[in-house]
């Protein structure tokens, strides 16, 4: 069946239900849903009509709220532009009035001054100290300048000299650089001269020697060996020597294999053999056995086919023990070669007469037990005693060491390999001393240099300071040479026996006549006679040339250090001269100094003695003056505690002003928000409306749903309602917090009023009684202070008061927010609650009708039945009761229907 809409009057509405009921009493039940709906909602219906009728009302007198607010804010605003204006005008004049009262001190200071002949005379006598000091440091600071002008005079004239001295040291240090440049490249020279006919010398010498010798050192001994050599000849120091003798014995005992060739003996008997093995030390000596070296000896025929080696040895021929000497001479010229020393210590030349000398000093040990074999031997061969004795004492013991005992064939290699080896391993442990021990100075310091260090092998390789020394003063610097063997055949008879070696230097042969200097070997040396002489000579061109390089290098160092002593006074006179300028500059600025403070105490003298005379003048016109001064300055203090007063009547009305436009910006927003609230109120009016409308024309089964929906918002509502009245709670807390803020800062602002009214109080009485007072003054300052700092004080507090106030204002406004969110949730609620009363009013109109209840929150929602809500036909009086109500209901609708368009 189609809905109506409840657009036409009550009475027609009712007449037309009562003709259904009467005529068409059997078609009741189709449109009982329909009819019970419409009488159901029309207490909802009435209800909204009554809100929007309110709403709009309350949006009315909220705009009348909103302009009012609107009129007081503009005023507020203007009254606080005022107000600033008004202060900011009081402020100037106030500062200006200060001013004029500072004059007026002034004035007054002046006026007693000028009264106060006491005071006078001290200024005076001040005045004159004064001047005497100032006077003082002028002349002082004059004569300072004086003298710095001095200083700068001298400092000047010294740079000259010391200038020409340093460039006159230098073009001599040029001309020495020359020198010495020049003498070295003619020493160079030479030396490369005297190194040439040292290996022209070396190579005749070698070429000589038939005796297959290899030779093999180290380039580490070979330098420590060399330098050492030239350090003793030029004469250094002992600790210089100490050390390259102990570079020596560092580069000899280096237990490291070079792979150098060297001779050794393996094997007995058939097995027996000459090795040479790639293993050999820093120092290496290599024999390799020619043909007739390996020819059997003749002795062979008369003993074993194997000898021990003491019997190879102690069965040789003097033409076998000669060959052996040479060959021994051979290995010792050929291993000083190799070090490169062979032109600074000579090469042994094998002769007769050092042979029977080694061979009658071996015999035992001659130079401590039996001084006087030694100077028999010498004077026998001619020999200086002393030098002699001093190589004993060098080689006290000689040394002793043993040819290899195995069997060997009767063959010279063998005899000739054992003594390349046993030389080798002599040179090279020889050079310590035996088990160990060392020599020290008496600090206990090590020497190196010492000739009981390494005798042995530096008598071998003639680098004994003794040797070297008789070398060095001698142009033929080789030696004559001989040794002896306890083993030998001419030696077996000998008690106390020792292997000695021979050194004759030309230095120690005194009479030629009993030393016979003819060499046994003639053949196997070339005469290089010639090629010495001019070695020799060359040799004596290249020292003449270093003496004459080290002289000049001397001159050069010696002018190296007056170019830096001229560099040094040149650079300080430089400086002197630098800090003079300084010095004259900071002078002439202390006169300048002085001179001013001379002039300015001067001012002062003369001003302190016309203020001295004058206040011995016209004593009542100075007090005339005084007065005058005094009661300006009362004048004017009396115009500034006015402004004063006027500035904090400004400050206040602006506090006041501050507050009233806040409050009214405040009460501005409360309105704009009371009416936003009644619009909003107004419009959610309008809507019920509607819907009280809509749900007119809703079905039964419609309704029900709408309840349930209506109970469900209805629960939201609540909770809304319960978080705005805890929202409002809060505010509330704010707003009470703040008005307790503002109600101690309102109790600061009486206190402040107060301090402020006692220091005004307090410095009107200083004012009058200024003259009166003998600290009037002082006394004046202290309360014109105080008044200060409590004005300071008393804006402060007005201005919290202010930011306070500001405050509560904006709790003030969250307050009333919450509280109309309450008011809002409230209503919601109140609006859902109406529509289930209504709904439950027009069920209860059916008694006979069961209501089904829909309960929402925890408990569950029992789905709604439909129903047949209307009696049943043969009840007269429920239906009766039904259209009456209809009736009744439906006329109250037509009514508000009627009075909402009128008031549209």
């Amino acid at each position: 069946m189609k809905k109506k809409k409840l657009l036409f009057g009550a009475t027609a509405v009712a007449t037309t239900i009562a003709t259904e009921v009467t005529a068409q009493a059997d078609s009741v039940n189709d449109n009982a849903t329909a009819n019970v709906a419409q009488v159901s909602v029309q207490s909802p219906t009435k209800t909204a009509e009554n809100k929007v009728a309110t709403a709009d009302k309350a949006v009315a007198d909220a705009q009348t709220s909103v302009d009012q607010a609107q009129t007081n804010f503009d005023t507020a605003q203007k009254n606080l532009a005022d107000a600033n204006t008004n202060k900011t005008t009081a402020d100037s004049q106030v500062e200006a009035k200060k001013s004029e009262v500072s004059t007026a001190k002034d004035a007054v200071d002046t006026a007693q001054k000028a009264l106060d002949t006491k005071g006078s005379k001290a200024e005076l006598d001040q005045a004159q100290t004064d001047f005497d000091s100032a006077k003082s440091a002028q002349a002082n600071a004059q004569k300072d300048l004086t003298e710095k002008q001095t200083a700068k005079e001298n400092a000047d004239k010294a740079v000259v000299p010391a200038k020409e001295d340093l460039a006159t040291a230098k073009d001599t240090q040029s001309l020495l650089q020359e020198a010495v440049d020049h003498a070295k490249s003619k020493q160079q020279a030479q030396a490369n001269v005297v190194t040439d006919l040292q290996n022209k010398l070396n190579q005749a010498n070698q070429t000589a020697t038939k005796t297959n010798v290899q030779i093999h050192v180290t380039n580490e001994l070979k330098q420590a060996v060399q330098k050492y050599v030239n350090d003793v000849y030029a004469n250094a120091d002992k600790t210089t020597l100490n050390n390259d003798a102990k570079a020596i014995q560092d580069a000899l005992t280096n237990p490291k294999k070079y792979g150098f060739p060297h001779t050794d003996i393996t094997g007995s008997g058939s097995n027996s053999k000459i090795e040479t093995k790639n293993n050999g030390g820093p120092l290496s000596i290599n024999y390799i056995p020619s043909s007739e070296d390996e020819e059997l000896m003749e002795q062979h025929n008369n003993h074993p086919l194997y000898a021990s080696s003491k019997q190879l040895v102690g069965n040789l021929t003097n033409k076998q023990l000669l060959e052996l000497e040479q060959f021994t001479a051979d290995i010792i010229n050929a291993m000083r070669d190799a070090l490169g020393i062979s032109d600074k210590v000579g090469h042994v030349i094998v002769n007769q007469d050092a042979i029977n000398i080694a061979n009658q000093l071996g015999k035992n040990e001659v130079a401590t037990t039996n001084a006087n074999i030694t100077k028999d031997v010498a004077n026998k061969y001619g020999l200086d005693y002393s030098k002699l004795r001093n190589e004993l004492l060098i080689d006290r013991y000689g040394f002793f060491f043993n040819f290899v005992a195995q069997s060997l064939p009767w063959k010279m290699s063998y005899v000739k390999g054992m003594l390349a080896y046993n030389l080798n391993e002599y040179i090279s442990l020889g050079i310590l001393l035996p088990n160990g021990q060392t020599v020290t100075d008496r600090n206990g310091n090590p020497l190196y240099d010492h000739d009981l260090v390494g005798l042995e092998s530096k008598s071998l390789l003639g680098i004994t300071p003794n040797l070297i020394k008789q070398a060095k003063n001698n142009t033929n610097k080789d030696q004559y040479f001989g040794w002896s063997h306890p083993d030998f055949p001419n030696r077996k008879n000998d008690i106390n026996v020792s292997t000695r070696f021979i050194f004759i230097p030309q230095s120690m042969i005194t009479d030629k006549s009993k030393f016979d200097q003819t060499p046994l070997f003639q053949n196997t040396t070339n005469d290089t006679t010639a090629l010495r002489s001019e070695f020799d000579q060359a040799t004596s061109r290249l020292q003449s040339l270093t003496n004459t390089l080290t002289q000049a290098q001397v001159k050069l160092d010696t002018a190296n250090a007056q170019v830096k002593t001229a560099q040094t006074a040149y650079d300080q006179a430089l400086k002197q001269q630098t800090n003079a300028d300084q010095a004259l500059a900071t002078a002439k600025t202390a006169l300048q100094t002085a001179d001013q403070n001379l002039a300015i105490a001067q001012t002062k003298l003369d001003s302190a003695k016309q203020a001295y005379a004058d206040s011995l003048k016209d004593t009542a016109t100075k007090q005339e003056a005084l007065k005058q001064a005094q009661t300006t300055l009362a004048q004017k203090q009396a115009e500034l505690d006015n402004l004063v007063a006027l500035q904090t009547k400004a400050n206040s009305h602006l506090a006041d002003a501050n507050i009233n436009y806040l409050n009214a910006e405040r009460q501005l927003k409360d309105a704009q928000n009371q009416l936003a609230v009644a619009k909003d109120a107004f419009n959610k009016a309008t809507s019920t409306q509607k819907e009280a409308q809509k749900q007119a024309d809703q079905d039964p089964a419609e309704l029900q749903e709408a309840l349930v929906t209506a109970q469900q918002n209805l629960v939201t509502a609540q909770t809304n309602l319960a978080q705005a009245q805890a929202q409002k709670d809060e505010a509330q807390k704010i707003f009470d917090t703040e008005s307790a803020k503002l109600q101690e800062l309102q109790t600061k602002l009486t206190e402040a009023k107060q301090a402020l009214e006692t220091a005004k109080t307090n410095a009107t009485k200083a004012n009058n009684h200024y003259e009166s007072l003998l600290n009037a003054d002082k006394n004046l300052a202290q309360a014109q202070t105080a008044y200060d700092q409590a004005v300071l004080a008393y804006n402060k507090v007005q201005a919290d008061l202010a930011t306070a106030q500001a405050k509560l204002a904006s709790a003030k406004q969250t307050q009333q927010q919450a509280q109309a969110e309450l008011a809002k949730a409230k209503q919601e609620q109140m609006t859902l609650m109406n529509f289930e009363k209504a709904y439950q009013a027009a069920q209860s109109e059916n008694p006979a009708r069961k209501l089904n209840v829909h309960t929402v929150g925890n408990e569950k929602q029992q789905p709604a039945k439909k129903n047949n809500v209307l009696p049943q036909m043969g009840d007269k009086n429920s239906l009766a009761g039904v259209v009456l109500g209809m009736t009744t209901t439906l006329t109250a609708l037509d009514t508000a229907i009627v009075s909402r368009r009128k008031r549209s």
